[in-house]
């Protein structure tokens, strides 16, 4: 971001603390940089970045001459492809830390701005960034579709920020002067890219978390792996018993169920009966048993050794009395 923004540190913009948001304006065009209100704080706009690229000496942005000023086509194009770069970086960065993973056909549909078709779900709430993504698998059997929101860390959120208003608006010039099509601000974050040739599908993020886990960690990792190993880290690392007993209920069928656990797995868009039976299973899991049917049915077997005179010590069982 700090080389898109020619060295300037302009995710810590003061003004960003201040911009509200609107999830009931259903106008088509509506956005977070569009919401008037931020618009009398703030407004996008391409000048910030090109009074810096301007300044640049070399390469300059524009060659003077005696008749006139022109663009110089070889800067712009250079910071296209900086553009597309951080771009991989910031897909990956809210696939990982946006909470659990989501599907990259939901996260590659995040919308900025409304449309006459369709909803947005980029929004700002209570001065964080947040990805409503919306999950359809399984919708024709249901007849209804998920909704998962995700918050992003504010490091993140401020990466958001600073490019919906400073950095798009400027490539959006850009593109015009060189004439790429499709010039003009998409609705969608990953739209097609800047330099007018690919698009964004589901492979492109399977190559980039390839890439760059096998760059920060020495490990390829695909979306599958990722999604197997996010839920086992969020399994053993951040839920506790004291939690998931504290926060359960009963639901229709009068079955205990833990409020916290489905919240954990409704947010990679499953039940909880299928994160147990597919989802981060450890080595010694046994393959479609979730871990309250092990658990219910021990306890049966257990009271049926106790009925044939054995007796449980730890993780023994030792014969007492056979007559």
């Amino acid at each position: 971001m700090e080389k898109l923004c020619f060295g300037e540190n302009m995710t810590e913009h003061e003004s960003f603390g201040q911009l509200r948001d609107s999830r009931l304006d259903k106008t088509p065009g509506a956005s977070i940089m569009c919401y008037e209100p931020n618009r009398k704080i703030l407004s996008p706009s391409p000048k910030s970045i090109l009074t810096l690229a301007l300044r640049q000496t070399a390469p300059r942005w524009k060659s003077a001459t005696s008749q006139s000023d022109s663009w110089n086509a070889l800067p712009m194009q250079t910071y296209l492809h900086l553009h597309e770069l951080f771009l991989d970086y910031l897909v990956v960065a809210c696939h990982i830390l946006g909470g659990q993973p989501p599907r990259r056909s939901e996260l590659l549909r995040l919308r900025i701005t409304r449309t006459a078709e369709s909803d947005r779900n980029l929004f700002l709430l209570n001065g964080q960034v947040m990805m409503v993504l919306r999950y359809h698998k399984g919708q024709a059997k249901s007849g209804m579709e998920k909704i998962m929101p995700r918050s992003l860390p504010a490091q993140v959120g401020k990466l958001v920020l600073c490019y919906l208003y400073f950095v798009r608006p400027f490539i959006v010039m850009i593109q015009r002067i060189l004439r790429i099509v499709p010039c003009g601000m998409s609705s969608l974050m990953w739209a097609k890219d800047s330099i007018g040739k690919n698009s964004w599908d589901p492979a492109r993020l399977r190559i980039l978390m390839q890439r760059h886990t096998e760059r920060y960690m020495g490990v390829e990792l695909h979306i599958p792996a990722w999604r197997q190993i996010a839920v086992a880290m969020d399994r053993d690392l951040l839920r506790t018993p004291k939690d998931l007993i504290e926060s359960t209920e009963y639901d229709d069928e009068g079955k205990e169920v833990s409020l916290l656990e489905q919240d954990y797995n409704g947010q990679v868009g499953h039940s909880t009966k299928v994160a147990d039976q597919h989802y981060g299973l450890k080595i010694e899991d046994i393959p479609g048993l979730d871990q309250s049917i092990l658990v219910r049915y021990r306890s049966v077997a257990q009271k049926w050794h106790q009925l044939m005179g054995m007796v449980l010590e730890g993780n023994d069982t030792t014969i007492v009395c056979i007559s």
